[in-house]
């Protein structure tokens, strides 16, 4: 298992991820990036903000970046 963390990113405003998730490869990190940036979504949708971050990025114990999330991408076509 390996550590990564997961940081939201909107312009040049970052919110890092202080923990981590220990999780078995980059595929399982992008995989809860993913997941991550479905319930930020929902989560702003119910409580009806405006803005959300737009991108989701998991980042290896490391440092190096193993996958972005454009968080635009993962609406249904037919939502926009």
């Amino acid at each position: 298992m390996a550590q990564y963390f997961l940081h939201l990113v909107d312009g040049d405003d970052v919110i890092c991820d202080p923990e981590g998730s220990d999780l078995p490869s980059i595929a399982a990190a992008r995989e809860q990036a993913l997941l991550s940036a479905r319930e930020i979504l929902a989560e702003a949708i119910k409580l009806g903000m405006q803005r959300v971050p737009r991108f989701i990025v998991a980042v290896s114990e490391g440092g190096n970046e193993v996958a972005v999330i454009d968080v635009r991408e993962i609406v249904p076509p037919i939502l926009k």
